[in-house]
């Protein structure tokens, strides 16, 4: 039987009328495995995922496919969000089977965890002929099986990356550093060459950083030109602000449509610090825009904010933010079209995927009448254009909103904020960073020594992970610039200690992901994997904070040890790995 009917998880309960007998991720599920010695088909994804959403209707909806998994496996379900440790280990035997990662990831195992088989997307009759090889091969060749195990097993061992222990960083290798990375850079779209294209806040917050340094001409030009063009084009979202996760293709004209919570948060701080540096107005407008839009359509009423929303809606993929021209041509006046032909392309140039579809591109900001005026204020002719079209919005059927809180991405939003202050000046957002700093202790802090990973209707579960911590030390950080309470800093040491304590590798400078606690909730696995910064370059950036913070505020010799070795020890090109650019 189905078993993820009394989940808390919004993606699983999302599967929970399938005839898959999905069982939770838990030790339950493995056990019985073992017991019946079948292999496993663990699927993984998360609720505002398009692709998830296609693969569940055309695979787990269908009773042909439900009858094989049922009869020959032990199918897990596993929310990405929830448990980010599984997802890791389970994306590691994807990369080390030459696949290229992406959700839904679904990988095919031993009874005892071990992965035999990893893919992303897989279409019915493809699945069904996946599935029965497995059966023959586990069943038929039992040893050949074992062995392939064994060697995905070797692959997925974690490779040192750590050769130049000693190296420095001077001025002219940093620039060449930043100079090698300029043909990877997409001059005439924006964003990094080839497609998909995902934005990557900080990757771009980290050459915001260093554009305005000598001979840094063109590093600077493909900041501004990406800045403006994921704004305008088809990665954003007009009428409701907020950003969609990633183009399809190269010229950012077709998105998948799920807001992530993580983005919008990264995006507003962007946004911010290039407003402060180039004094755009546009940016003003855009930083503001999705300020709103998180708290209008990601926010709770309780505070803390979700997680994501959907790319879906029950018309399909984009139904809500796909227009047609007989929308404005039976709702709109001749003065209304008139008026809203001056901000968007309704050319060709902005078809989605057929022909009278659009995903109405902003023209150049630069052009007349301006959308914003010289304070990122917007003017009246936009604001009526954009309040015409939200009306229309109104009969549709908005995407789904994924309710669960992450820490982490909490995290994010505060230090959204705080940014949004220290730029703008404005107190209502230090109030709001306030707010959500009180919020997030009192719905996530366990003690001083444990913090929750999440929070699902007011129930906060699971163990906080390196992720949520790092980017909880730095949020606290930023406040503790603006605001004087000690408990800040002193969240701080004690969030450090926990990572020093339950995080530190004792035979290599890289730091775990999963503290023991989680490690022990399934140990076949061996999910104690090493976060080698690919995922987060923020972290860097943490580590120089607390260095500043230590040269007033000397505590114990270990931090700054903490500092030298994750930064001066092992080269800022680290903060790159995360692109795969070489």
């Amino acid at each position: 039987m189905n078993l993820l009917e009394f989940e808390s998880s919004l993606y699983l309960k999302q599967h929970a009328q399938q005839p898959v007998h999905w069982h939770p991720y838990n030790a339950k599920a493995w056990q019985r495995a073992k017991d019946e010695n079948k292999p496993v088909i663990v699927s993984i994804g998360y609720s505002s995922c398009h692709w998830c959403h296609v693969m569940a209707h055309e695979c787990f909806d269908d009773f042909e496919v439900a009858e094989v998994m049922n009869r020959h496996f032990v199918s897990i379900k596993i929310d990405r969000e929830e448990f980010p440790d599984a997802d890791h280990f389970y994306m590691r035997a994807l990369h080390a089977m030459g696949g290229s990662g992406g959700w839904p990831l679904n990988c095919i195992t031993l009874s005892d965890g071990r992965p035999l088989y990893a893919a992303t997307y897989i279409p019915k009759t493809r699945w069904i002929d996946l599935l029965q090889q497995i059966i023959r091969i586990t069943s038929e060749q039992p040893q050949t099986a074992l062995q392939y195990a064994d060697q995905i097993e070797q692959a997925m061992q974690p490779v040192s990356t750590f050769q130049s222990h000693h190296a420095s960083i001077t001025p002219i290798n940093f620039k060449q550093v930043l100079k090698s990375l300029e043909p990877q850079l997409d001059f005439e779209n924006g964003l990094l060459k080839g497609a998909p294209k995902f934005i990557m806040p900080e990757f771009w917050n980290f050459l915001l950083s260093y554009c305005n340094m000598p001979a840094m001409l063109q590093i600077q030009k493909a900041v501004s030109l990406t800045l403006f063009n994921c704004a305008l084009k088809g990665l954003y979202d007009p009428i409701n602000g907020g950003f969609y996760r990633y183009a399809t293709d190269e010229k950012l004209k077709i998105p998948h449509f799920e807001k992530m919570l993580y983005d919008q948060a990264q995006l507003i701080s962007l946004y911010w610090d290039a407003y402060a540096l180039f004094k755009e107005p546009f940016y003003r407008y855009v930083a503001v825009q999705v300020i709103e839009f998180i708290e209008s359509q990601m926010g709770l009423p309780e505070f803390g904010f979700s997680a994501a929303l959907d790319a879906d809606s029950p018309e399909g993929e984009g139904a809500f933010y796909v227009w047609r021209m007989n929308d404005l041509n039976t709702h709109f006046s001749d003065k209304q079209q008139n008026s809203f032909k001056l901000f968007f392309d309704t050319t060709e140039n902005s078809y989605w995927h057929e022909a009278d579809a659009h995903i109405f591109l902003f023209k150049d900001v630069r052009a007349r009448p301006p959308l914003v005026d010289a304070h990122g204020i917007p003017s009246k002719n936009w604001l009526d254009v954009q309040g015409l079209l939200k009306s229309l919005q109104q009969h549709r059927t908005l995407p789904q909103c994924d309710t669960k809180q992450i820490l982490a991405w909490n995290a994010l939003v505060l230090k959204a904020y705080v940014k949004s202050y220290e730029t703008s000046g404005s107190a209502h957002y230090l109030l709001k960073a306030h707010s959500l700093y009180n919020y997030i202790t009192s719905n996530f802090k366990k003690s001083n020594t444990s913090w929750f990973h999440q929070n699902i209707n007011q129930t906060p579960s699971g163990i906080a992970n390196f992720e949520d911590l790092s980017y909880l030390i730095s949020a606290f950080l930023d406040l503790s610039n603006c605001i004087s309470e000690p408990i800040l800093l002193q969240d701080c040491k004690n969030l450090t200690e926990q990572i020093e304590f339950e995080f530190k590798n004792p035979v290599s400078p890289l730091y775990f992901f999963g503290p023991e606690a989680i490690l022990h909730r399934l140990e076949l696995l061996k999910l104690r994997t090493a976060y080698n910064l690919r995922r987060m370059p923020l972290w860097p950036k943490i580590f120089y904070e607390w260095d500043l913070f230590y040269k007033i505020n000397p505590m114990s010799k270990r931090h700054n040890t903490w500092f030298l070795i994750c930064i001066r020890k092992y080269n800022l090109h680290y903060l790159f790995m995360h692109t795969g650019l070489k």
